[in-house]
């Protein structure tokens, strides 16, 4: 088992890193579910750093199923639905990727030293790992639309926002 998980991270990774495309992902339906399902865990150990178990269990459920839908409609839109399953793995699985990288540099970025340089360290790591993110939505997207990077950097970007804003309102941030 251990063997089939660290070859779906290597697959993951070499997205991350551009080295394949969601195309290049098997269309399986088992894969589809272990990501949306590592996805859904990852997002929901991230809301559990700012929200109470019950919130981020829902955020982390509410966040997959946005991915899901919003992707099938814009493939829908495309005519390109058949590459659902492929660009849902694709992103789950560069979700999940993104996720064990934030987890530290969330924990930088909040821990208290004197002079602030951890933190100021850890926002900017997080900067950064937020543009990687974009870009890579924006691969994944260029190759499941057949479009122009800068079409894939405009609906990464609104795909952010959109997914973003939703669960925001449905689960405003807990004043500390």
């Amino acid at each position: 088992m251990l063997s089939v998980i660290q070859v779906m991270l290597n697959a993951f990774l070499d997205i991350c890193l551009f080295r394949k495309n969601p195309q290049d992902l098997p269309k399986s339906n088992v894969l589809l579910c272990l990501s949306v399902a590592g996805y859904m865990l990852a997002s929901t150990l991230l809301a559990l750093l700012s929200e109470q178990l019950t919130d981020a269990t829902m955020a982390g459920i509410i966040e997959a199923m946005l991915v899901m839908l919003f992707t099938y409609g814009l493939l829908q839109i495309r005519n390109k639905t058949e590459r659902w399953s492929q660009t849902v793995t694709a992103l789950s699985g560069a979700g999940i990727i993104i996720s064990l990288i934030a987890f530290p540099l969330y924990y930088l970025s909040t821990t208290d030293n004197q002079e602030g340089i951890s933190q100021s360290i850890g926002l900017l790591l997080l900067i950064v790992l937020i543009i990687w993110n974009i870009a890579i939505m924006a691969h994944i997207f260029r190759h499941a639309l057949q479009t122009t990077i800068g079409f894939g950097i405009a609906i990464a970007v609104s795909y952010i926002w959109i997914i973003s804003s939703f669960i925001t309102i449905l689960f405003p941030p807990q004043l500390q």
